[in-house]
């Protein structure tokens, strides 16, 4: 039987929410309110790369990014082939 740690169990289920935001902002579903999930689980992946370096193998500017554009999302909305409405 396979026993998960707690930590296993964050990564899994923040990965989780990760892949059904992506999916979620190349349909265009949902946009904005995945746009502000994402930046905010970006800027939690920011926090935690600045405190612990050997955590996660990326640099600062990759998450800044991530973050620039998550939001430049929230707040331009949704594009022309989009499902849903900007709110």
């Amino acid at each position: 039987m396979l026993r998960l740690s707690h930590r296993n169990v964050v990564v899994n289920v923040l990965g989780t929410i990760e892949i059904i935001g992506g999916i979620l902002l190349i349909i265009g579903l949902f946009t904005q309110i995945a746009a502000l999930i994402l930046s905010l689980l970006t800027l939690l992946a920011a926090f935690i790369e600045y405190r612990d370096p050997n955590i996660l193998k990326r640099n600062l500017p990759f998450y800044i990014l991530l973050f620039v554009m998550t939001l430049s999302l929230l707040f331009s909305g949704t594009g022309f082939l989009s499902f849903d409405l900007p709110l």
